[in-house]
This record gives structure tokens, C-alpha cells and sequence, in this order.
């Protein structure tokens, strides 16, 4: 046999026995450095039944995950199925690509403890007392575009600790569908339909987009309509601590939403519609 023959089929067989091999070690590194990362950083527990990886698509699926609440065996965060589908430009482009991404059934509880106190306030918190790691002032961010993003049977609990009534909200068959999002030139071969849909507190929330093709380029667009929205209210539940104390506001919008992406040039986001202000009372954190 020739030489360059033999170190082709060397080659060829190591490659594939390296991309078998993935098929195994990738999965296990998902479900125990998952899980040890959880239990020595937090008081939390990290559970999953299975993960496939498949070297050759390029395809990542999680199924049963469950993460408990602090200190408890309840859930925090599940879902059924992930499905992360990456694209062979990644390595090119030196992005993060995924030409799909797709979950089922997934499911988050929130709880307002107190004033922007809330049961996952613990990761906020996951750096104090460390010493910041230095970064470059000049660090370019992660270039990324996420396609094709779908989510089915979403469920959301609410509840605030802090009233009297302990008030609780229900978000059920949460559907969405969101054909890209990124900060580089990609197009994929196709796209889903942009859509919401969803069940708060028994009544349904319908929202549909549109996708519009032009040469090289697509874009989805939707209208996003708010009326008499209580600013304090989100403020008080704000995860973060605010720089003020936002005492009154009142916030009414119509706003033209567009998004636009490509093969050749940066994606642009275009904003456009009103957008009011009124009944604003903000203090400093002392009252003045």
C-alpha cells in the first residue's frame, strides 16, 4: 500500500474514532460537570436523566432537567427536552452558531421574597467576596446567532411573598417561536414564523410577527402595544438593586419592532412608534 494511502486511512480512522468517542465523553461532561458546579457553588442540586450528542450533526439533546430550589428537593427550573443543533460555520467564522434550538416543556418557579429579593437572588450573588477577574478594556463580545428558536408547553409560577395574600400568577402553554437572533452575517436555510402565545391567568395572550425576504437579507417585524403599565410595581420587583427609588410612573408605548439580518452585513434592530412617560416620581435612596 502507498505511504500517503496508509497515513490517509491512519488519519481517517483517527478522526472517526475521536468523533465515537465524543458521542460518550460529551455527555458525561454535561451531566457531572454540570452537577458538581451546582453543588459546590450553590445549596441547589442539579439533576439530569439523559444527553445524546451526535459529532456528526452536530446536535446536543438534554432531556429531564431539574434544578431544585435552595435547600429543597422542589423544582426551581425543569424542562422535557433541549435541543441545541450547531452549524459547521462556527468553526469558520469563529462564532457560536445554532441553526436550531428547541425545548419542551419547560417550567420556572419565582417567588418575591422581599423588595428585589427573590428566590434565584442567590446567583446574583455568586461573585461577592471574590476578586474580579481582569478583563481587557478592549475584549471584543462573543459573536454569536442563535436560529430557529422554539419553545412549546411553557409554564411560569409567580408568587409574592410579600403580600398578604401571598398573590399568585400562572403562566401556562407558553408557545414561542423566534427565527434569529445574533451580531454577525448569517442566514440559514430557513426559518420558523415568529410568534407568542400564552395563557396568563387563564386568559390568552396572542402575539404574531412577520417575515419579510429581500435580496441576501430577512427580517421579522412586530408591533408591541403597552398601555398604563405601573412603572413602581416593576421597579419594587426589579432583581437588581436601582440607583433610585422610583415612586410613581405610568408607561405607554407603541412600538414598531424590526430585525433584520444577513449574509453580507451586521444585523440591525429598528425601533419606531411612541412612546409616553407620565406621573413620574423619582427620589434618591434617602428620599430626596
Amino acid at each position: 500500500m502507498p505511504r500517503w494511502k496508509k497515513y490517509s486511512l491512519i488519519t481517517v480512522a483517527v478522526v472517526l474514532g475521536i468523533m465515537l468517542l465524543s458521542m460518550l465523553v460529551v455527555p458525561w461532561q454535561i451531566k457531572e460537570q454540570g452537577s458538581n458546579w451546582f453543588s459546590e457553588n450553590t445549596s441547589r442540586t442539579l439533576h439530569i436523566e439523559k444527553v445524546f450528542f451526535n459529532p456528526f450533526t452536530l446536535t446536543v439533546e438534554i432531556e429531564g432537567l431539574k434544578l431544585s430550589e435552595q435547600k429543597s428537593t422542589e423544582p426551581f427550573v425543569s424542562f422535557g427536552r433541549l435541543m441545541l443543533s450547531g452549524s459547521i460555520s462556527s468553526l469558520f467564522d469563529l462564532a457560536v452558531i445554532l441553526d436550531r434550538v428547541e425545548m419542551d416543556d419547560p417550567f420556572v418557579n419565582i417567588e418575591l421574597l422581599g423588595k428585589q429579593e427573590f428566590n434565584f437572588s442567590d446567583f446574583t450573588r455568586l461573585g461577592d467576596g471574590k476578586p474580579a477577574t481582569p478583563t481587557k478594556e478592549a475584549e471584543e463580545p462573543l459573536h454569536f446567532s442563535f436560529n430557529n428558536i422554539q419553545l412549546k408547553g411553557g409554564k411560569v409560577d409567580f408568587t409574592d411573598q410579600t403580600s398578604a395574600k401571598k398573590s399568585h400568577h400562572q403562566i401556562r402553554e407558553l408557545s414561542l417561536g423566534i427565527p434569529f437572533i445574533g451580531n454577525i452575517p448569517y442566514l440559514a436555510d430557513e426559518y420558523v414564523e415568529p410568534q407568542l402565545r400564552m395563557l396568563l391567568n387563564g386568559s390568552e395572550i396572542r402575539a404574531n410577527g412577520q417575515l419579510k425576504p429581500f435580496h441576501d437579507s430577512l427580517e421579522t417585524s412586530m408591533t408591541l402595544l403597552l398601555d398604563e403599565v405601573d412603572l413602581a410595581f416593576y421597579a419594587f420587583h426589579s432583581p437588581i438593586p436601582l440607583p433610585v427609588d422610583l415612586k410613581a410612573g405610568v408607561l405607554d408605548t407603541q412600538i414598531d419592532l424590526a430585525y433584520r439580518v444577513s449574509s453580507t452585513a451586521q444585523p440591525k434592530l429598528l425601533l419606531g412608534g411612541d412612546l409616553a412617560l407620565s406621573d413620574i416620581d423619582i427620589r434618591e435612596l434617602d428620599g430626596r
